[in-house]
């Protein structure tokens, strides 16, 4: 416990010090430079002759129990020690004054920033689904293919993930290239989903994968930023990639990290719960491997945390336990879909702590999956869910 100084001594008197510190040097000058004469412990009592300067000038000798290996009071005759020396006034106290507590450091606050959470529902290519969504509240609609028609979607107020369906793996053009052939220009503002869903057609469970697929994004992301709209890259399923990995790591470190640093792109992730409700119908709560796994790009892979960067874009998100076990699968109540939906808010809204600093957290948007028809996923079904969503959605964009 760090202690303050005890009071000053003037010179001609004297008056016993108690040292606080665990080890404490003692110096032949009033200053830190040089080779210390010894060491002081814990509780030794020194007389203090003179205090300049916040350095106490102490009688040194074999009338004094001095401790440490190479301060005895043998040692101290051998090598002719001086009389005096001089130890720093910060570490002692007079004996029987009371020790002076520190001030406490003021606790860092709960929350420095909730960032408004854009959210809102994955419509497919049903751009129908996506005006029901809108007109139950939701704030963001994620749509397929549709890449006109979400121009009026924005216009309304309403963010729009546009996404690209392709049915084989994208050629490797320029990136003005991609973006005019599969992003339809890039033009219009809002999001643009990454090139790849998921593990389709490029997979990210080696350094080699990531590195191409990054390629991809590298080129992308930039064309679009400088039409006005942002790309996410990356496109990462639930719980990856694997951050318990160092190899992978490091490789999105490399890979991604410098381009999202530059502010050239955000990241997409899929950010759902594996299972929403345990078997006696609790809330599982929102796991970091999953809901706010994107936390490990700034703690474990050289991400930025600077809340001015484009942040972390999700365009699917719910419960997803596989083979198409999503909410609708576990016949989940209105009533429990809402709920998990406003303790994913309240997770992913919390703040992000990175190297012992709290920063906003860098979550932007984030779409539920599904509504619309669709040729599958049939068990993803959240349309009977909308209302209570749009009512989240409403929470989730204030301040």
């Amino acid at each position: 416990m760090r202690l303050l100084p005890g009071a000053t001594v003037r010179k001609g008197e004297s008056m016993k010090h108690v040292v606080t510190a665990t080890r404490l040097n003692i110096r032949p000058e009033p200053r830190m430079a040089g080779q210390p004469l010894g060491l002081l412990s814990e509780g030794a009592e020194v007389d203090v002759i003179e205090t300049v300067n916040g350095w106490h000038k102490v009688a040194v000798g074999e009338r004094f129990d001095i401790s440490g290996v190479d301060f005895t009071p043998q040692i101290a005759v051998a090598r002719r020690m001086p009389s005096f020396a001089w130890l720093s006034a910060q570490w002692t106290r007079p004996v029987g004054q009371a020790p002076v507590e520190p001030a406490p450091t003021p606790p860092v606050p709960a929350v420095l920033e909730k960032r408004p959470l854009l959210l809102g529902m994955n419509c497919l290519s049903d751009i129908a689904a996506a005006k029901v969504a809108i007109a139950a509240g939701c704030r963001a609609v994620t749509v397929i293919n549709q890449f006109g028609a979400t121009l009026a979607l924005r216009d309304n107020g309403v963010e729009v993930i546009r996404r690209r369906w392709l049915p084989s793996k994208p050629q490797l053009m320029s990136g003005q290239e991609m973006v005019d052939t599969y992003f339809e220009g890039g033009f219009g503002g809002g999001y643009f989903a990454p090139i790849f869903n998921e593990g389709d057609y490029l997979g990210y469970g080696t350094p080699e994968e990531i590195a191409q697929r990054a390629e991809y994004d590298r080129r992308i992301g930039p064309v679009i930023r400088a039409r006005g709209g942002v790309y996410c890259a990356g496109g990462f399923s639930m719980g990856t990639p694997d951050f318990t990995s160092p190899e992978i790591c490091a490789a999105m470190q490399r890979e991604y990290a410098p381009g999202y640093n530059r502010g050239d792109y955000a990241i997409g992730m899929h950010l759902y719960a594996k299972l929403a409700y345990d078997d006696r119908g609790n809330l599982i709560p929102i796991s970091e491997w999953f809901g706010t796994s994107y936390k490990f790009l700034f703690t474990r892979c050289g991400f930025d945390p600077n809340p001015a960067l484009a942040g972390i874009v999700c365009d699917e998100t719910g419960e997803d336990e596989g083979a198409n076990r999503g909410f609708e699968r576990h016949q989940r109540t209105p009533e429990q879909v809402e709920a998990w939906y406003r303790a994913f808010v309240e997770a992913v809204r919390a703040p992000m702590e990175v190297n012992g600093k709290h920063y906003p957290s860098p979550l932007r948007v984030a779409t539920g999956f599904k509504m619309g028809h669709g040729p599958e996923w049939d068990g993803f079904d959240q349309t009977a869910y909308v209302a209570g969503v749009g009512r989240v959605a409403a929470l989730a964009a204030a301040v």
